[in-house]
Formats: C-alpha cells, structure tokens, sequence
C-alpha cells in the first residue's frame, strides 16, 4: 500500500471531535474539480499508531468535500460506523471513496464514550493493505 503526502487527511492527528489537520485538493489532477470516485477505485484507509483508548472509546469518520477550501457549506459523501479499537487491532480501516466529490476533500471526527487517548493516520490509495503484519515470536 502506498501513501505519499498530499494524498493525506491526517498524519499521527490526535483522535478528537474535529477535522482533519490537511485538506486535499483536487484540482493539480486536471483544470476543473475532477470526481475521483468513478473510474479505478480510491479508498480511504484509516490506522491509529497510538491506539484509541479510554472509556467505550469511538471515533466515526465522515467524508466531506465542498467546492470551496473553507468548507463554508460541506457535503458528507459517507460517513464510518462508529470505530472501537478492535476494529483498528485487524488492519487498517478500509472505506472506499464514493463518487460526487467537488474539488476538495476533508475528514471530520466525532469522538464516542471517553477518549483519553491515540492518534490517527488517514489517506486515500488506490491499494489498500488488508492484512496486518505480526512481528515474529521465534528465532532461525
């Protein structure tokens, strides 16, 4: 799976009721606003480096885009399931994008329960890694 940085939402951001630390511009890929959900795939792919923790701890994640970079009138193109951190624990959270988007891209954060701590790391690939890797418990 690759990710490169202006394809992310949030590097390490710490989880709380907000939005995402960068907005993605979609314009650099063509002259006008450009729907990159039709076509090849994009998905949006959620990890949390420092694990959600706290008290019933959740975080759900909508997708917004609006055709302004102030998001002055935004438009949820989906929106997660409330995320536990088992869900995290797996692998990587894997959303695909929706088509309808406008020219820009954000994500917006509503915490659940307590939340006393962990971060979150989101971007869009046209890869997504669906497997976790576990480091090996035995020596050769």
């Amino acid at each position: 799976m690759f990710l490169d940085a202006k394809n992310e939402f949030s590097t390490a951001q710490t989880i709380a009721t907000a939005v995402s630390t960068n907005v993605i511009d979609l314009t650099p890929l063509k002259a006008a606003a450009r729907d990159v959900g039709v076509g090849q795939p994009v998905y949006l792919v959620l990890t949390t480096p420092t694990t959600l923790a706290g008290t019933s701890p959740t975080v759900t994640v909508a997708i917004q885009t609006d055709d302004n970079a102030a998001f002055s009138s935004p438009a949820v193109l989906a929106t997660s399931a409330a995320l536990i951190p088992a869900a995290f624990a797996a692998g990587p959270v894997v959303i695909p994008l929706p088509s309808g988007a406008e020219k820009y891209l954000r994500l917006s954060y509503t915490t659940g329960g307590t939340v006393s701590a962990g971060t979150i790391t989101a971007g869009l690939t046209l890869d997504p890694q669906r497997w976790k890797s576990y480091p090996r418990n035995y020596t050769v």
